[in-house]
């Protein structure tokens, strides 16, 4: 089987509302038998069955390619690659048919998104790629063709998830939070003028991922498993993330 769809929404842990902490704080990313979202992210792209996917270690894309993540962050910047790959994590989808030459990116956003329709394709065209943007089954889809494109998004994914992340700059992991807040979060407002945003998963990865960018920062965030999905809590310092839509919402209210 040569064609692969994947979409980013995979992998989930039994549960039921229990705080998590300890382990999973104490190693932001260790290897667990939990979860094979980071090797599924990764080898993926080989279109080889699903059911060999966990048998490879050390698999990369079989691509020729000589874009790399660099070249396009140097046209958008640090913040807006990071909102394109957080918005990626949470409601994208990366499709590859290899005897086709079909590379594709596609989001699926909700019917009346147009502030993130309008900023992801607007980070689209800054990178030189054309957005093609549709409806289906009542949701807003916004597509994008590119095998230089799946290259560098990959090869920063191999980045994000190991132990380099500690190397990257802070803009770009604000920018992975903001994308998920507005894919995958919410806000939940509190007591008096008090907000928070949540952000839900089925991803253990993705989770392990949103704590340690939050510890990096020193941002107070809390993480519970809840009907097998995580949802974390961010709590403080939430004007740093003023370039997510739902936040600056948020932000404008507090100032009226």
């Amino acid at each position: 089987m040569n064609r692969i769809n994947y979409c980013g929404r995979s992998g989930s842990r039994a549960g039921i509302r229990t705080p998590v902490t300890g382990a999973l704080l104490a190693d932001p990313y260790p290897l667990s038998s939990l979860s094979k979202i980071l090797e599924a992210r990764l080898y993926i792209f080989r279109c080889i069955p699903v059911s060999k996917v966990n048998k490879f270690r050390d698999a990369r894309i079989p691509m020729k390619c000589n874009v790399k993540y660099l070249d396009l962050v140097s046209q958008i910047g640090w913040r807006k690659w990071g909102y394109f790959i957080g918005f990626l994590l949470g409601d994208g989808n990366i499709y590859v048919d290899q005897k086709r030459y079909d590379y594709r990116i596609r989001f699926f956003l909700g019917y009346n998104e147009f502030e993130a329709r309008n900023k992801l394709v607007q980070v689209i065209k800054s990178l030189g790629f054309n957005a093609n943007v549709f409806t289906r089954n009542k949701k807003l889809v916004i597509s994008v063709r590119g095998k230089c494109l799946v290259s560098a998004l990959t090869e920063f994914l191999n980045i994000l998830f190991s132990r380099e992340i500690y190397n990257l700059p802070s803009e770009v992991l604000l920018g992975v939070i903001e994308g998920l807040i507005d894919s995958d979060g919410n806000i939940e407002r509190r007591r008096r003028n008090y907000f928070c945003a949540a952000i839900t998963t089925v991803s253990t990865k993705i989770a392990k991922l949103t704590i340690s960018i939050c510890n990096l920062m020193n941002i107070k965030c809390s993480c519970y498993v809840i009907n097998n999905k995580y949802r974390i809590f961010i709590f403080n310092k939430l004007n740093l993330f003023n370039n997510s839509y739902k936040i600056a919402v948020e932000l404008r209210k507090l100032n009226q």
